[in-house]
């Protein structure tokens, strides 16, 4: 019988199509009575790291494709998210603009395209602010009053520290 020990890089590239995915899925279709599969016991720790990594890789990417954007490098921009709309089996977009001051959701604008690829990382409204975006009222934000720029200082800190002042309009 043969005996092989994956690691958490293989059980990833099972699930997630990558470079490597026709050789992992080889390989556990392979699982019969002559070939036996071990999987350690901190695999699903791994698999969270593999998958972390892969989240952290996305931002990175986004974040480069919005410095493109700005230099301005549309065509690189534009390469870089369709790089990732590609990998997830999303259609390609056929141009691409930093934000679209008149349609906060307009789908080829990189704001949306953040918003769309980092939605469980709760950076849209900072993401909004640093765009320009946040004080445009939309349908859940009926107010654009600059204040809510910056969040209050709480009143606790506010009383045990006196040398910091709340900010204003709070």
């Amino acid at each position: 019988m043969i005996h092989y020990v994956v690691d958490a890089s293989v059980v990833i590239q099972h699930f997630i199509p990558d470079t490597y995915t026709s050789n992992a899925d080889a390989l556990f279709g392979e699982v019969t009575k002559t070939l036996e599969i071990h999987i350690p016991e901190f695999c699903l720790l791994e698999c969270t790291n593999v998958l972390w990594k892969q989240i952290r890789f996305n931002n990175l990417m986004v974040a480069e494709a919005k410095l493109r954007a700005a230099a301005p490098d549309a065509v690189g921009a534009l390469a870089l998210v369709n790089g990732l709309r590609i990998a997830r089996k999303a259609t390609p977009l056929a141009s691409l603009v930093l934000v679209n001051p008149a349609n906060l959701y307009a789908p080829n604008a990189l704001l949306t395209e953040r918003g769309r690829e980092l939605y469980w990382e709760k950076v849209r409204r900072t993401d909004l602010i640093r765009f320009g975006m946040f004080l445009k009222i939309w349908q859940y934000k009926p107010t654009d009053d600059p204040k809510y720029l910056v969040f209050p200082v709480p009143s606790q800190s506010l009383s045990v520290n006196p040398n910091l002042v709340q900010n204003p309009g709070y």
